[in-house]
């Protein structure tokens, strides 16, 4: 079920890196490797996923904060920057 308070369109860019960071640390086999990650990191090569991950993070991502990721868009989101920026134009669209 998604949380409630991450589908808040005034959410903070802090808020939604805190989230968005939560999601990943579950997602992975090593967590620690997201010690270090910059907001310009690229996920692939900085976490060590490949495209199953990606996905399985997005449909995290889109459970969590109330939005639908299009399958194309995904191919872009290659830093967390990508998917902070996303997330934020699919809250003020609603």
């Amino acid at each position: 079920m998604a949380n409630l308070a991450a589908k808040e369109s005034d959410m903070t860019e802090e808020k939604i890196i805190e989230e968005l960071k939560n999601i990943i640390k579950s997602n992975l086999e090593k967590p620690e490797l997201l010690e270090g990650l910059k907001p310009d990191s690229n996920l692939i090569q900085h976490l060590k996923v490949d495209s199953v991950d990606l996905v399985e993070i997005v449909l995290d991502i889109e459970e969590q904060f109330g939005i639908r990721i299009e399958d194309h868009r995904i191919k872009t989101l290659q830093t967390p920057q990508d998917i902070v920026d996303l997330i934020k134009s699919k809250q003020a669209a609603d």
